[in-house]
């Protein structure tokens, strides 16, 4: 539901011209080689796990939107509840998940990437040998290439899995990719 939720809001990150250097250092903190949706649940345990200072402040420092975080917070408390509300979850789930946030481990992401693969099946790229990925819509095969947002932009993996395709100076732009 963290990933869910991190991809409903805008933009988590702010960029600051003034300070292009810190804050994409701070992006690469966050930064998980598995790709942009590792990299969402990455930013929302640590922004969860921000201790002794406030989480807006926090936020300032880490180059995050704390209105967009604080919206993902929210989004997820909705999720879970209407979880319960389906029996999905157990009643006392919001109570005793204060959850104990810890880095994902390599079997932990393998799993939510497994998931994410089968949830996302269709949204499935192929790099090409030319280098662009190919993506198949009901009607068409377009040519797509990693939007350089993207943690992914300079590793050029084999296959990939998105949620946006953006229209930019290059054909189609891949966004939020694993």
């Amino acid at each position: 539901m963290i990933i869910v939720s991190m991809l409903s809001v805008e933009n988590v990150f702010f960029t600051s011209l003034k300070h292009k250097e810190q804050s994409n250092a701070a992006k690469a903190r966050f930064s998980m080689i598995e790709g942009d949706h590792l990299t969402f649940f990455n930013i929302f345990l640590a922004y969860q796990s921000a201790g002794g200072m406030s989480r807006k402040e926090w936020c300032y420092e880490s180059f995050l939107n704390y209105r967009s975080m604080q919206k993902v917070e929210d989004i997820r408390k909705q999720l879970i509840e209407y979880c319960i509300d389906m029996e999905l979850l157990p009643r006392d789930f919001l109570t005793r998940s204060a959850l104990s946030y810890e880095p994902l481990s390599s079997e932990r992401a393998e799993v939510v990437l497994r998931t994410l693969t089968g949830a996302f099946f269709l949204h499935a790229a192929v790099r090409q040998p030319q280098g662009f990925y190919t993506v198949r819509t009901l009607t068409e095969v377009q040519e797509a290439f990693i939007h350089p947002s993207s943690v992914l932009f300079s590793k050029k993996p084999k296959c990939v899995i998105f949620n946006e395709l953006v229209f930019t100076s290059f054909p189609l732009s891949l966004l939020d990719v694993e």
